[in-house]
This record gives C-alpha cells, structure tokens and sequence, in this order.
C-alpha cells in the first residue's frame, strides 16, 4: 500500500507536488533561472531593507544600494560574469558594531620621483605619481585623492588631523566582521617614502587585510533572518548570501531546504564564500552544513570578498564563462575549469593552494578556486561540489558531491509537477484497465498505468538530453498507485532515476614495447 511522501501533510486543496530524494541510490532544462543575491547596502541608498527587486546595469544598482555597498559589488561581480543574466537582490540590514579599518603610516619625504600603486579590495587604483621631494603628508594626501576618485571601493579613506596628516586610514562602508575580507595590496617606487600597513614595519610595498595589527577590526555579523522570510514567497533557483559565520549559514541552510521542500515546491540551492585562512576551519563549516543544496567557494587570501566570489560562481555556474556551458545551456554542466574572468582576481603565487589542500578541500565538501590557465591574473573553479560529505550514520558520502545531481534531480521533480498539473488537471481516476482495449475512451480519466507511462516518458526524454542514465533500467522501480486520505484521491508517485555522471580525470599507462 502507498503512503504519501514523507513531509507532506494531507489536504483536501488539490494539489500537483512532489519531493526530491537526494542520494536515494541504486523539465527539460531550466529556463530563465532566477539568481538572488544577498548583502548589505549603506546609508547613501535608496533601497529599503529586506525589499527584493531585480537589478539591471551598474548605474541602478549603485542607486538603489550605494555604490560602496557590498550588495552593489556583488552586482556587479554577477553581472561583470554574464552581463545578460537575471538577477535579483534584497538588502540587509547593516549589524550592530562596527567597521573594519586599514591604517598606512607613510613616512618620508622622498629623495627620488616615483609612482605609488596599491590595490584595495580587488580595485586597482589610478597609480599615483610621487615627485621628488614630497613630504609623506603629501603622499598620504596624494593618494587619498586616488582612493577617493574611485567611487566603487567598498570603503572610503582620510588622512588624520593636525600631527597626523601622514596617517590615511580606509573604513570599510559597511559594518560588521565581513569587512576583515577587504585586501590591501601597495608598492612605492619613490625613493625615500616607506609606508607601514596596520603598523607593521616600514616598507615599500606590502600586503594585508583591513581589520589586522593596529587597525580596527570590523565586528558585527548580518542577520538574513527577515530578508530570507523577505524571498520566501518567489522562486528564486539559486540564493547568493554575502556571508562567512555559522549562525547565517545555518539560516540558510534552512531556507534552501524548506522552500525545496514538497509542500513549498520552490526549490533552489545556495551559495556562500570563504576567505578563511586555516584550511581546517573552512572544511569544517562546509561538513557541518553537509547540506547538498549548499555550496561553499573558497579562495584563500583573495583579493576579493567572500560576497563577490559567491556572486561571480553563481553567474558562471548558470549562464557559463562564454567558453563552458552554464546551466542555463546544459543544466549537468561538470564546470571544472570554469572561469571567474573578469570578476575574480587570482590568489597571488606564493599563497596559493597546494595539490593536497585541494584535494583535502574537495573531499571535505569545498569548492575551492585556482588561477584561471585561460585568463591568467584571474580565478577559475577548481571542481564545483556541494557540502554534503556525510551520511545519516556519519559516514563519508558523495551520492551528491556534484551540484548537477541536484539541479537535475529538481528538474525531474518540476517535470513531473509540470506535467500532472497541466495534463491531469481536467482528469479523475478510473483502476487499471485489464487491457487497452478497454481502457476507457473518455478524455477526462486516467489510471495509474498511463500515469506511470507518462513519467517514465518524461524520464526517457530527460535521458536524451543527457541529463539522465540506465532508465530502462530504473522503469521498473517507477510505481504509481492510489491512495484515499480523509476523502481526498490521491496518485502517489515513486519515481526513481540516476542523473548522469561527471567525467572528472582520465588515467592509464603508456606502455612502450620496443
């Protein structure tokens, strides 16, 4: 005898709903996917907190969120990966706390003309030209000019007052511990002027993050409780959340399974980032989501935020680099090597990943990032996995270790959904004929064996579009069958399918015989 699926709860409304099973074992592709981002704005926006609405060019999006916001920047790290994709976003709230700082302590003046370069955020500005001659409170002016001429950094700078006009310090835009992601990035070829980053030693060039040393950090975390509630009631097919703390990505988490759920039907799967430096903390939050509709990019020391890398892998995932395939083309996509060009910088070479941390990464359930061989300087997708790493017992599992057995396993459901809300809408229920002679010649009935032979129909086109495998071999297991709860008829449908595998290497041996 049937029972209804697990987390459904009867109703005498009719109803056309079905649940995904991820990694139950041994729609054609989606359309127009809907791709929501998740941040703060500031105080110079127009936007109200926790309001979706769609984002169109740089020029809105830096109106409706101020254009040092961090939702303006991942807006724009979406739409600098495909300028042509639908995107949406909801503001938040700014935390309570406060906000990150970088500290530049120049001293001079300079004995030689030179040039100042730095790079904030991922931002190259303007070079400086530094004469000779230049006291460092006129260096330090000079390049607050620079900073300032560029109204896009997440942060703005001013030089101290009377005794300290030597000293520019950066303040993130916005609050909270997120801020600790912003890079600065320096060197001065004019002889004489040295700078000290966050009160580290003297020097020429350097490198390090808002909120280290002497600076302040940032504190305060965003609660995506309201904004999540704010979405809830649209289908949004992938959620970016510009956020690094466990409380939030459990929200999250919790988000993306309810309005996955079958009693929701809007199912969707989210993105996160993660700049986190020790390799253990960061594969430690991705296993304890463990969560196949979550994803987790990381790129340690990135020159970019955790938000916009969230934004740009999204981007690519769904609408491709313009070299592989998104989802949007072909929604089983493998996207190794897929390319974050122009929106994501590379880490630099000294920092950057080993084979065996990446490796170490991939199998605690993150997708680590790596220079893009295509477009050097800039990040590609080493492997896109979800966080799912463990089974029910605690035990390793990667049934669902690629995103595509997700997305296409949704795409089963809102097939089959599809499919029964428009073809059986008009439609009672008559038993099984003894044979299709006499199945009734009434176009207003069905019976669960046509039923079963349209889903396992629907799974047969899904093969040939190469999102599914061995159907004919799962048909058998396809069942169909009804049950009667508190007067209401339903159809209980078991439709089970495996989503076509990822080639990820090819091994052999080259064997030289004389």
């Amino acid at each position: 005898m049937p029972t209804l699926p697990s987390g459904f709860a009867a109703t005498p409304t009719p109803t056309f709903s079905f649940a995904v099973r991820l990694g139950a074992g041994p729609a054609g592709a989606a359309s127009s996917m809907r791709v929501m981002l998740l941040a703060s704005k500031t105080n110079a926006s127009t936007a109200a907190d926790n309001v979706p609405v769609e984002v169109f060019d740089v020029t809105d999006i830096e109106a409706q969120f101020g254009a040092r916001s961090r939702l303006a920047a991942l807006c724009r790290a979406a739409r600098a990966i495909a300028p042509r994709g639908r995107f949406f976003a909801c503001p938040v709230a700014d935390p309570a706390g406060t906000a990150a700082t970088a500290v530049l302590t120049f001293a001079g003046p300079s004995t030689a003309a030179g040039v100042f370069r730095m790079r904030v955020a991922g931002r190259l500005l303007t070079e400086v030209v530094i004469p000779n001659g230049t006291s460092a409170s006129a260096a330090a002016a000079l390049v607050q000019a620079a900073v300032a001429a560029v109204a896009e950094l997440p942060c703005t700078g001013a030089v101290g007052g009377t005794g300290n006009e030597h000293i520019l310090t950066f303040t993130a835009a916005n609050t909270g511990a997120t801020g600790n992601q912003f890079r600065v990035v320096f060197e001065c070829t004019a002889t004489g002027v040295t700078v000290a980053l966050n009160g580290a030693s003297a020097a020429t060039r350097g490198k390090g993050y808002f909120g280290a040393g002497s600076a302040t950090a940032g504190v305060g975390a965003v609660d995506l409780t309201n904004a999540l509630a704010a979405i809830a009631g649209t289908r949004y097919h992938r959620i970016v959340a510009d956020i690094d703390d466990d409380t939030n990505r459990g929200r999250l988490k919790t988000h993306l399974v309810s309005q996955s759920s079958i009693d929701t039907g809007r199912r969707c799967m989210g993105v996160v980032g993660s700049l986190e430096d020790t390799l253990s903390t960061v594969q430690g939050d991705a296993t304890a989501q463990n969560e196949p509709r979550l994803t987790l990019v990381y790129n340690r020391k990135s020159h970019n935020f955790a938000g916009e890398i969230a934004a740009a892998y999204a981007a690519a995932k769904v609408y491709g680099d313009g070299r592989l395939p998104g989802e949007e083309q072909y929604l089983a996509a493998k996207a190794n090597g897929l390319s974050l060009y122009p929106a994501i910088l590379a880490t630099d070479e000294e920092e950057r990943l080993t084979p065996t941390q990446v490796d170490a990464l991939l199998r605690a359930g993150v997708t680590p990032l790596a220079v893009d061989n295509v477009n050097p300087g800039y990040a590609s997708v080493v492997r896109p996995v979800t966080t799912r790493t463990l089974n029910a017992s605690g035990g390793a599992s990667y049934l669902v270790a690629d995103t595509s057995k997700v997305a296409v396993a949704d795409a089963v459901a809102d097939r089959c959904e599809a499919w029964a809300e428009e073809a059986y809408a008009d439609k009672n229920l008559v038993p099984d004929p003894t044979s299709i002679e006499q199945a009734p010649s009434s176009p207003y009935v069905v019976w669960p064996a046509s039923v079963r032979d349209d889903f396992i129909a629907i799974l047969q086109q899904m093969e040939g579009e190469a999102l599914l495998v061995d159907v004919a071999r799962y048909a058998s297991q396809v069942t169909v069958a009804p049950l009667v709860v508190d007067g209401t008829t339903y159809l209980v449908c078991k439709v089970p399918f495996a989503v076509i595998n990822h080639l990820h290497s090819v091994v052999g041996e080259a064997l030289q015989s004389a």
